[in-house]
């Protein structure tokens, strides 16, 4: 079963490809994990460049953690509108940070994200190897992809 779920930024779209892990039937330990790939594409008035991560097996949990990262920064930039996050890392496969936003432009309300996803390794020392993007997404835009993304969950999850 594959889930891909879609936030939508200002000149780029980060995609979340889950795909369960293929294992026996009754085998519950699989069931906590998926196989996750993240992709930024990029605009085409911005080149239309495509960054994909390396495909890591991720934690359920830590896509629902995730989902509550989202919903805590935007509960922060109604008291702080210029709330910075911490960085988010869920394993190896990407890192994502929540900025400073707007509130008060209804319906335009938005914040600022970063995304970084690993593309793999160099050939010097095998360290990792981040790109990514940064721009502005809407505050109703980051509510869709925290529904649609815990359903996914819970699809993958059952």
């Amino acid at each position: 079963m594959n889930r891909t779920c879609v936030l939508e930024g200002d000149g780029f779209r980060i995609s979340f490809e889950m795909e369960a892990l293929k294992t026996e039937k009754d085998d519950l330990t699989a069931k906590k994990y998926v196989d996750l790939v993240v992709e930024i594409k990029l605009d085409s008035t911005l080149k239309g460049l495509t960054m994909e991560s390396v495909p890591t097996i991720t934690a359920i949990k830590d896509l629902h953690n995730l989902t509550q990262y989202l919903e805590q920064h935007l509960a922060k930039l109604a008291e702080t509108p210029n709330k910075e996050s911490w960085t988010f890392v869920a394993g190896d496969g990407f890192q994502l940070q929540a900025f400073e936003g707007s509130l008060f432009l209804e319906p335009a309300s938005e914040f600022t994200l970063r995304c970084m996803v690993n593309v793999g390794t160099s050939s010097e020392d095998g360290t990792s190897v981040y790109a990514g993007a940064e721009g502005v997404v809407t505050i109703k835009d980051t509510i869709a992809f925290v529904a649609s993304m815990r359903a996914a969950l819970a699809e993958l999850a059952s």
